[in-house]
Formats: structure tokens, sequence, C-alpha cells
């Protein structure tokens, strides 16, 4: 894997993490403002449904990139070891 791909790789993992844990907030806030009666219930479900849908994306992203770097790491230690 070259350095670029594991610096992008790097990058999705952490701005991932943070836009899932972003999108749950919100999901939960706009939740929380529907619940309470402060919104119309329906702009608020949009607002949560699209945030829900983010936090998917999100999530997604994040696994699609600690899943590769995990097998990038596992096979640079086994040709390591294979090169011993």
């Amino acid at each position: 894997m070259t350095r670029r791909r594991k610096v992008i790789l790097w990058l999705g993992l952490c701005l991932s993490l943070a836009g899932a844990a972003y999108a749950g907030l919100g999901f939960v806030y706009f939740a929380w403002l529907e619940g309470l009666h402060q919104w119309p219930a329906g702009r608020a479900g949009v607002f949560a449904v699209g945030a829900l849908a983010l936090g998917v994306l999100c999530a997604g992203l994040f696994s699609y990139c600690l899943v590769s770097l995990v097998r990038s790491a596992l096979r640079e230690k086994s040709e390591n070891q294979a090169a011993i």
C-alpha cells in the first residue's frame, strides 16, 4: 500500500468517526425536538432521518477504512515474516 493511500485511509478513518458522532448527536437532538413538540413533526423527522442517513454513510466509510488498514497491516506483517 502506498504512503498516499495510507494517509487518505487514516484521514477517512478520523473524519468518518467524527462525522458519525456528529450525525448521531444530530439524530438524537432532532428526535428530542420532535418529542418536545418544539418543531413540526414533519420538519424534525426530515432532519432526524437525514442525520441518521449521514451517520450510516459515515459508519460505512469508517468500516471500509478500518478494514483496509487492518488488511494492509496483516499483509505487511506476513510478508515480513516470510522474508525472515
